[in-house]
């Protein structure tokens, strides 16, 4: 994204107003706020970012991050593989390989087991999380998981 000097001479469109700065050009005043990472640009500490004061040109500094989840985790209440696996309760992780819009699907694999932790259960809890361990919402509840739990006794 570029900014450029708009002069001082321009008059702005119709049912537009803005103040005009003392005899020096002014580049416009863009703020992303949390969206800034998605077009290259730093956050700043209070989650506004403002370019173009001045004279010049500004360019962003970093490489966009349109999406910066490579997967999401799966973990569940059942599972403690202590020693096993960080997060102890993980149960699988999910590329994000599809385009946006589509359906993300895991591929067909050998199915893994876990130890579930012993006693009664009165529910089973699938949880969504970043690589980065924060738990995402799920906005699009139509979710297919295929659980298969086997008794070694």
């Amino acid at each position: 994204m570029e900014t450029f000097e708009v002069p001082l001479t321009l008059v702005p469109i119709s049912g537009a107003t803005w103040v005009q700065c003392t005899g020096v050009p002014r580049s416009p005043q863009i703020s992303f706020g949390q969206c800034a990472s998605l077009y290259g640009f730093p956050n700043a500490p209070v989650g506004t970012t403002f370019y173009g004061l001045g004279g010049g040109i500004t360019t962003s500094t970093q490489t966009p991050q349109v999406n910066p989840y490579n997967s999401i985790v799966l973990r569940s209440n059942l599972v403690r593989s202590q020693g096993l696996s960080f997060p102890t309760d993980y149960v699988h992780s999910l590329a994000l390989n599809a385009s946006f819009g589509s359906l993300l699907e895991s591929p067909s694999s050998e199915p893994n087991y876990f130890q579930v932790i012993h006693g009664q259960h009165s529910f089973v809890e699938i949880k969504f999380w970043t690589p980065q361990m924060k738990q995402l919402t799920l906005l699009d509840k139509n979710v297919t998981i295929e659980l298969s739990i086997i008794n070694e006794e």
